[in-house]
């Protein structure tokens, strides 16, 4: 295991998570009051297929 691909790939899931998250969270704000509970499980599902995604693209033998 390369300790690169799997830094990188965990910054992968943590940024596509946050944005994900923020992102649904700000969108539904003004149509139901708690956004939250459905922007912070989309964001989670978007951070670990980002990270499953980026790991397995970076340790594919060239």
């Amino acid at each position: 295991m390369n300790v690169r691909n799997l830094a990188v790939a965990l910054a992968a899931g943590v940024v596509s998570f946050l944005v994900v998250a923020v992102s649904v969270t700000e969108l539904l704000a003004t149509r139901i009051w708690p956004s939250a509970i459905v922007g912070l499980p989309a964001g989670a599902l978007a951070g670990l297929v980002g990270f499953g995604v980026a790991y397995y693209v970076l340790s594919r033998e060239r």
